[in-house]
């Protein structure tokens, strides 16, 4: 008997075609259920590049206590916390060319403290993040030294500057400073992930814009009263250009508090170098007491080695 012949029975088209039907629709479902697993093992990069959420629907617990990040979450998020999303991009530790250290962070806390008192420290700023592993560090001293109310807020478009750019065909320094996805950087997704990973996310909060447009918002929130404390110290490793150093610096200094601590990094860059002298030499700067094995140039800046330098504005 022929196939033809069995479908023009009715009782086997009755029977058989209705569960050819269901084979095909099992068929079909697999196929697409495998197909967006292959999809979500694709690189977390590739995701971001695809259009896709970078997202997962998972909450990150979430204990806030520091008034600064507070009201910045409500002042320019609306209240949605960015460090709230659990993120499909992977942790990476590997940066090697942060000089920020614990000796130089506790040094700071401890002159700051000094002066303002343990409960005054509010609000640490930090122009220039990149994957987050200098403001893991200051978290870390925060808890040390048992300053869990302090904020610490993260300026950085997280777009690189113009060695990452300059580098990255190469991979200068062996290290792939952007991991480009379609031609976007895809750093901010990595220093969510980072600080997430580490735990911090109660203490830091990014705000992804230009170091300019970062500190003139922040100056405009205190200015309007939506912001209630200016920084107690600013860590600045954003621009190492010459000149735009110079503006950077000039900017952090109008938005630091009195008495605030301004530190920077990669001394060792003549950019760097000749700016922060320059700036140094115009300005009056508190003398700050100094540590053992510490130089101090330029009219009143500390130098740690050959990378960290610091400087204190005065009480006018």
């Amino acid at each position: 008997m022929s196939f033809a012949h069995l479908l023009s029975m009715q009782g086997f088209r009755n029977v058989v075609c209705p569960f050819l039907v269901t084979i095909l629709i099992c068929v079909q479902l697999a196929f697409v259920l495998g197909f967006n697993s292959l999809k979500f093992k694709r690189t977390p990069y590739n995701l971001c590049a695809l259009g896709e959420s970078s997202e997962i629907d998972m909450r990150v617990p979430m204990n806030r206590s520091g008034v600064v990040v507070k009201e910045l979450i409500r002042e320019i998020y609306s209240g949605d916390d960015p460090l709230s999303y659990k993120t499909r991009a992977l942790p990476d530790f590997d940066y090697p060319h942060t000089h920020l250290n614990n000796e130089v962070v506790d040094h700071a806390l401890t002159v700051l403290t000094g002066h303002f008192g343990a409960g005054q420290v509010h609000f640490i700023l930090e122009i220039g993040s990149f994957k987050g592993g200098s403001a893991s560090l200051i978290a870390e001293r925060l808890i040390s030294a048992e300053l869990r109310d302090c904020s610490i807020v993260c300026v950085d478009p997280f777009s690189g500057d113009v060695n990452m750019w300059a580098w990255a065909k190469d991979k200068v320094l062996g290290y792939d400073f952007l991991s480009l996805a379609k031609g976007i950087p895809t750093v901010y997704e990595t220093f969510r992930s980072n600080i997430i990973e580490k735990g911090y996310q109660n203490f830091v909060l990014p705000i992804p814009v230009p170091s300019v447009v970062g500190i003139r918002l922040l100056q405009r929130l205190t200015r309007e009263n939506r912001l209630s404390h200016m920084p107690n110290m600013i860590f600045l490793d954003s621009a190492h250009e010459k000149t735009e150093t110079a503006f950077e610096i000039k900017l952090s200094w109008d938005l630091l508090r009195e008495g605030g601590l301004l530190i920077g990094d990669d001394w060792n860059w003549e950019a760097v170098r000749s700016d922060v002298c320059d700036f140094a030499m115009k300005n009056s700067l508190l003398q700050l007491t100094l540590p053992e094995n510490v130089e101090k140039v330029c009219g009143g800046i500390l130098l740690w080695g050959k990378e960290l330098w610091m400087m204190q504005k005065p009480i006018m």
